[in-house]
């Protein structure tokens, strides 16, 4: 196995845990399977951080891209479900998860993504947890089901021994996690513990919570300062904050300008005819507003 990664792991392990140095050390003295690559999660906001090219270096693989999510391959049995498969999915909000169950990092994960089944389910939220062992005894289905019967885990959890669908995603880290939109496109992920509050707004935002009963959300950009017409900046900003939805750039304000706005922020509010019926200057009016979208959609 690659020695530097071992050591790296060990490294990011005593850095998660702190004060609990004994458990971090029989966590990382334990063998990994042969030939599989022994890496850890990545420290968060709440951990010390490694050196600052370690840390460069895992937010570049956190970036979510367009990409579609990979089909599940190599799966040797499905708890929870009967096997299922991304097209399936397709329609609802898929988070994928990748965990094992003896890693303290996946652990302390296990409470939000239980919270967010128990919450979301019935709107439309399916998540897998892949299921993707770093120690021989972690390939054992009986060992997994006792830990889904542990952490309260209902939703479908596929067994990943061979490392076929964590390579289809080209994935490196656990616990990691994968989200995609109803139509099956990656649109957000994170490595490691922490952003529980960012991953869950990706989960609820309203592009999610409405698409399907046909709301189309567009973001029109037009710029105040010079720095701001800069496509990348905005796809910078984008992703900082989660936005899905289309982003026309108007930098020449012709849009703003034919909508006869003065305004930032303004929200122009049509129904399925395309008549103007509703709209807000500024900040604040976010009941009013959503319950204005929900009477448009039924």
């Amino acid at each position: 196995m690659n020695v530097r990664l071992l050591r790296r792991r060990r490294f990011l392990t005593y850095l998660s845990l702190g004060a609990l140095g004994i458990g971090s050390a029989a966590c990382a003295a334990q063998t990994p399977i042969a030939s599989k690559t022994s890496v850890s999660s990545t420290p968060t906001a709440e951990t010390t951080k490694p050196n600052s090219s370690e840390v460069n270096a895992v937010d570049e693989k956190s970036k979510a891209s367009s990409q579609k999510l990979p089909e599940f391959q190599g799966i040797s049995q499905w708890l929870n479900s009967n096997p299922l498969t991304i097209q399936e999915l397709k329609g609802n909000v898929v988070l994928i998860q990748f965990w094992t169950f003896s890693c303290i990092n996946c652990i302390r994960t296990l409470p939000y993504v239980t919270k967010w089944h128990d919450r979301y389910a019935s709107k439309g939220l399916k998540i897998i947890g892949v299921h993707t062992p770093e120690f021989a005894f972690e390939r054992d289905a009986n060992n997994i089901k006792d830990a889904m019967q542990k952490h309260g885990i209902l939703y479908p959890v596929p067994i990943d021994n061979e490392f076929k669908t964590w390579k289809a995603y080209g994935n490196e880290y656990w616990p990691h996690l994968y989200l995609a939109d109803r139509q099956g496109n990656l649109v957000y992920d994170h490595i490691g513990e922490g952003a529980y509050d960012r991953t869950e707004q990706n989960v609820t935002k309203w592009h999610d919570r409405y698409a399907s009963k046909g709301l189309k959300i567009i973001g029109v950009h037009t710029p105040e300062f010079a720095f701001e017409r800069d496509a990348n900046n905005i796809k910078d900003a984008m992703q900082k904050h989660g936005i899905l939805y289309p982003v026309p750039i108007d930098n020449e304000f012709k849009t703003w300008k034919a909508y006869g706005n003065e305004y930032w922020p303004h929200l122009y509010l049509a129904d399925r005819q395309g008549n103007l019926v509703y709209d807000h200057i500024g900040e604040g009016a976010y009941d009013r507003t959503e319950q204005t979208i929900k009477q448009l959609l039924g």
